[in-house]
């Protein structure tokens, strides 16, 4: 199982840190566009949240990659490809989200604004998923330093038992 989905407090700081930086994009979406604060959160805050999901998956790029064992070149291609394919996916996530949203009774010129922040959101989401992905690269060399210490600490008992 994914390290963040197996222990709660992981898993919801994760999801507080995709719902903030969501929310965050929601009122710069609201600033920098025709769109009212309440479309922007309504399109922004479910995007940034299935992103977050999306991004769970770096989990197994970083593991068929580690970067102790795999030349540089493999690793930044793994993952800038995968951070490319991910953020085309969320991008199409985004233009079908907009296109349901885009009701004259709900939020009408949400496609057209979706339209122009495509570039922005490929980019976006490439950054996101290089971020997570290093989370994920942290989570790891945490974990494995977790049960070294864990080894030397049974290690200890085990040769201090045999005096």
């Amino acid at each position: 199982m994914h390290p963040i989905l197996e222990d709660r407090s992981r898993l919801f700081s994760y999801l507080a840190a995709w719902f903030s930086g969501s929310a965050l994009f929601a009122i710069l979406l609201a600033a920098t566009s025709p769109l009212t604060l309440s479309a922007a959160a309504a399109f922004a805050l479910p995007l940034g949240l299935v992103f977050g999901f999306v991004c769970l998956g770096a989990h197994w790029v970083c593991l068929a990659t580690p970067p102790r064992t795999t030349h540089i070149a493999r690793v930044a291609g793994t993952l800038l490809g995968a951070a490319g394919l991910s953020s085309a996916a969320w991008l199409l996530l985004a233009r079908g989200w907009a296109l349901a949203l885009d009701r004259p009774s709900l939020f009408p010129g949400l496609v057209g604004v979706q339209a122009t922040l495509a570039p922005v959101l490929l980019g976006i989401g490439v950054l996101l998923f290089l971020i997570a992905a290093f989370q994920h690269y942290l989570i790891g060399a945490l974990d494995a330093s977790r049960l070294a210490e864990t080894e030397a600490l049974r290690l200890d008992i085990a040769s201090r038992e045999a005096e």
